[in-house]
């Protein structure tokens, strides 16, 4: 300890408390030994306790060190002084005489007591050994460094025998407190500790009373939470300037802080408001190093680091990038104390290792990607173009060229091709219904102000070729792979009600998608040809109409109730095959007027 090693006290050869004169006349004689460049002679520098190199700039320095009242009270802490002529003598001349441990037993045998249980323990200062306290611990210092050790002197400082040290060291004018003097001494031991026995030191000292213990522990961690502080603000910069540089400074940063941290909660407790503030700066600061970090370079395809950048990680090459991610959040969550700082590194590491768990499918989504987006593109130019039976078509054909690259790569059961298949078909069969209503809604209007026969035998051809082109949509879009739900739902509902419209009007539901689309043609008038057998008869008004005839007004009744009965059923399936009073009399009304016509038609057909 150089307070100790290089006291001005001991450069000069004195005792802590020398007077003036003596100090006077010590120096002279120095310096008369050092300019003619001999050894001096024996003195209370005690060469045993370590060589000590004296110079005449050495002398004069120790000199002026010694000017102030002040000075000489903080070199007299840490050096020896006759407290007790019968007890200090022996133990001088035992250092003067180079045996370091009998002197050490003189004092030891002053302070310490060993009792029936065998342990050591402090005897209670008294005049009679109250230098022996401070000598004893300028002595083992210089042979110990446990931090136990300045305890001793504490003790001695605690007493009221500290007051006839102080008028010993100063004068009368100089005036200070036990408190003054353990802050001087404290402040003093620190300054010259390692940081990791200054820890441990002061974390003792919790465990000890005297007088200045609250102010210096207050004194002590206001000036680590300051340290602390700084070293934050400085990650931030570096995490800012260069997020390359994150992991490294929030690495860096748990480093530093983690000890010191830890002394804060022994000294202030956890529930400390310095503590818990200052923990979850820190804490906070290390869990966005990560995130900046991780957003730096999470779109890699590989998840590894660029060569270029690992000086800036400390990382070795091809080292992911996410492990070093989650290894920074772990880190912020085990210092973190508030509930909102845990739970915001809590929702990081989740959503980190979410992301880390979904890896496998980024990779399949970045397999088919080029298809996901010329899929995509299709779904949204068919947007612009007619909902029609014929653009269904044209929209799932084009459709499955990608679905199957797609289906290639992730197989038939994957959930994400699952869904855009369903997506393609959803959009198809919104457009074979939308034509399908617009038919009805024409083909009900046409019926209502066509009067001819052959009219509205026409009409219905055109509707009943929908119902074809229908029928065909309907199978292509079945070949499509679909969610279960929507199958079941949405298409196989869809598809029955479209079957029995077809059957209720003819309409063939047996015909391959992959065939060639059935021709109607609807049936002609009867053209007269004139013959020497017969002649064209025209029936008048009062005539009963011929049995071919009643067959054509039965064929007319069942087309007629089977289109108006069309958008009833297309309700009830919306409204999930619930009737209601608006469509069960007009449906069975209609029904009716079904039977009554196929009735007529098959009878005078």
């Amino acid at each position: 300890m150089k307070a100790i090693e290089q006291n001005p006290y001991r450069i000069l050869g004195l005792l802590a408390g020398a007077t003036a004169r003596e100090q006077s006349k010590q120096v002279n004689r120095l310096k008369q030994y050092l300019e003619a460049e001999q050894d001096p002679p024996t003195d209370f520098s005690f060469p045993a306790l370590g060589k000590i190199q004296r110079t005449l700039d050495s002398v004069e320095t120790a000199v002026s060190k010694l000017n102030l009242d002040a000075d000489k009270m903080s070199a007299a802490l840490f050096w020896f002084y006759k407290g007790n002529e019968i007890t200090d003598e022996p133990a001088f001349e035992k250092l003067m005489d180079g045996d370091v441990n009998a002197a050490k037993n003189i004092w030891g045998n002053l302070i310490f007591e060993t009792r029936g249980d065998g342990k050591t323990y402090w005897k209670e200062v008294t005049r009679r050994n109250h230098s022996a306290f401070h000598n004893w611990f300028v002595l083992e210092t210089l042979m110990n460094k446990a931090d136990w050790v300045f305890w001793a002197n504490i003790k001695f400082l605690e007493t009221d025998f500290v007051y006839d040290f102080i008028k010993l060291i100063t004068d009368a004018t100089y005036q200070t407190t036990k408190k003054d003097l353990q802050l001087l001494f404290l402040n003093q031991v620190i300054l010259e500790m390692e940081i990791v026995n200054v820890n441990k030191f002061v974390k003792n000292l919790k465990s000890y009373t005297f007088t200045a213990k609250d102010e210096f522990l207050n004194i002590f961690t206001s000036k680590k939470i300051e340290q602390i502080e700084k070293k934050i603000k400085d990650t931030k910069e570096k995490r800012k300037n260069n997020s390359a540089n994150a992991v490294s400074a929030g690495n860096e940063l748990y480093a530093t802080t983690g000890v010191e941290l830890n002394l804060l909660k022994d000294i202030l407790g956890i529930d400390n408001i310095k503590y818990s503030s200052i923990t979850d700066k820190a804490a906070d600061e290390i869990l966005q190093c990560g995130i900046d970090f991780f957003n730096r370079y999470k779109e890699n395809e590989n998840g590894s680091i660029p060569n270029e950048h690992l000086r800036y990680v400390g990382s070795k090459q091809n080292e992911n990038f996410s492990d070093l991610t989650m290894d920074l959040f772990i880190r912020a969550k085990m210092i973190a104390v508030g509930d909102y700082v845990k739970q915001r590194c809590q929702e990081t590491i989740k959503d980190l290792q979410k992301w880390i768990d979904d890896k496998p499918e980024r990779d399949k989504q970045k397999k088919i990607e080029n298809d996901l987006k010329a899929l995509v593109q299709l779904w949204e130019d068919f947007e612009y173009e007619s909902e029609t039976i014929a653009n269904a078509k044209d929209l799932i054909n084009q459709a499955k060229r990608y679905l199957g690259a797609i289906k290639n790569v992730l197989g038939y059961t994957d959930s994400i091709y699952l869904k855009l298949s369903t997506r393609t078909a959803l959009q198809a069969q919104s457009y074979i219904i939308e034509e399908i209503n617009s038919v009805q809604d024409s083909v009900m209007r046409e019926l209502q102000t066509t009067y001819s026969q052959y009219g509205k035998l026409q009409v219905l051809a055109r509707m009943k070729q929908k119902l074809t082109e229908a029928w065909e949509a309907t199978e292509l879009l079945g070949s499509l792979d679909m969610e279960r739900d929507f199958r079941i739902n949405r298409y196989n509902p869809n598809k029955e009600s479209l079957k029995n419209l077809c059957n209720q009007l003819g309409v063939s539901t047996s015909v391959a998608t992959n065939t060639p689309k059935p021709q109607f043609t609807p049936p002609q008038p009867a053209t007269p040809t004139p013959t020497t057998h017969q002649q064209t008869v025209f029936q008048t008004p009062t005539q009963n109409p011929p049995k071919e005839e009643k067959g054509n007004v039965g064929c007319i009744l069942v087309l007629v109730s089977t289109v108006i009965m069309i958008p009833i059923v297309f309700a009830l399936n919306e409204n999930g095959g619930k009737m209601t009073d608006s469509t069960a009399i007009p449906l069975l009304i209609l029904m009716v007027v079904f039977i009554v016509g196929m009735f007529m038609y098959t009878n005078n057909k």
